[in-house]
């Protein structure tokens, strides 16, 4: 890939212990909720790496699927394996246990990205959502450099990077009720997630 080109990483590598079973194989929408965030992503990007940790748990129509490089080393790992795998350009990065992702956020994000920055980083409740973002592929020697200090934390992460900020104002102008960034953790979560949506 040249430096213009984009591409995309899913993190699908959890050990989902709180939903007691893979989120990523978990149904929704008649497909499983990794199936759905790759299509949603193939809106933007045609080269897709799904990062994982066991891959024999997976068959997906298309996307390289890719073992983790840093296991143990949360989604921080993840994301260094998915830059490696794609080399140069501006990436998007999300979890597979995001339903609501919308496209049109991951859009904004893709064009807020310039080589001036390693992220472009959405901010919720004043917090930022390092696993709803853009990551250029200068960020993957920072954040292995993160790593070998033995921290894990994707926020503690954005620290070592020069990360754009976008705010919850200019989010919710695509994305009113901030679906793109709501988890599903737990089976209960999921329920909830349902319950929100079939209410809009």
């Amino acid at each position: 890939m040249n430096c213009e080109e984009s591409g995309a990483i899913i993190l699908a590598g959890g050990q989902s212990s709180r939903m007691g079973q893979d989120k990523a194989l978990m149904r929704y929408g008649g497909m499983t909720l990794l199936e759905h965030i790759l299509a949603t992503v193939l809106t933007l990007v045609t080269e897709v790496v799904v990062v994982v940790d066991k891959p024999e748990k997976y068959v997906l129509p298309c996307g390289k699927i890719v073992v983790d490089t840093f296991p143990d080393s949360g989604p921080v790992g993840g994301i260094v394996t998915g830059l490696m795998t794609l080399g140069s350009g501006s990436h998007i990065v999300v979890g597979c246990d995001m339903p609501g992702l919308n496209p049109n956020i991951l859009q904004l994000l893709l064009k807020a990205a310039t080589p001036d920055w390693d992220a472009i980083v959405p901010e919720v409740n004043q917090l930022p959502e390092p696993l709803c973002a853009i990551y250029r592929h200068t960020a993957a020697p920072k954040l292995l450099n993160f790593l070998e200090t033995g921290q894990h934390s994707a926020r503690e992460a954005l620290t070592v990077l020069k990360a754009k900020r976008v705010g919850e104002g200019v989010l919710r102008r695509l994305d009113p009720h901030l679906l793109s960034f709501r988890n599903v953790n737990t089976p209960e979560d999921m329920e909830e997630f349902l319950s929100s949506k079939g209410k809009l």
